[in-house]
């Protein structure tokens, strides 16, 4: 099995985060990715190395990507590597609606 890319910053930009990590600026987005979400997160992240994944309930997308970064973990990427970011719809911003949707996106 071929070895998955390390993390690189060939011209790149980052956030560093307090946390000591850094996120790359710029996500691949999933909008209207349709099924090819799978295809497309796991050779982004396995062949060509990208590390952050944007993404939303309202794509319709989210169990096609949390397929793919499943199996990019079993290609070898370590998930401290990987950033997955997501938006809460307009719908889902009241107090009682914030959680639910937020634990849906996990």
């Amino acid at each position: 099995m071929a070895q998955a890319p390390q993390l690189q910053e060939h011209g790149m930009e980052y956030f560093s985060l307090l946390s000591g990590h850094k996120m790359p600026a710029v996500g691949l987005g999933t909008w209207k990715s349709g099924s090819q979400a799978i295809d497309s997160v796991f050779t982004a992240i396995t062949e060509m190395g990208y590390r952050h994944i944007d993404t939303a309930s309202q794509y319709g997308v989210q169990e096609e990507v949390g397929r793919a970064l499943t199996s990019a973990f079993q290609a070898g990427v370590e998930r401290k590597d990987i950033f997955v970011t997501s938006k809460l719809w307009c719908t889902d911003l009241s107090a009682e609606r914030v959680r639910p949707a937020f634990n849906n996106t996990l």
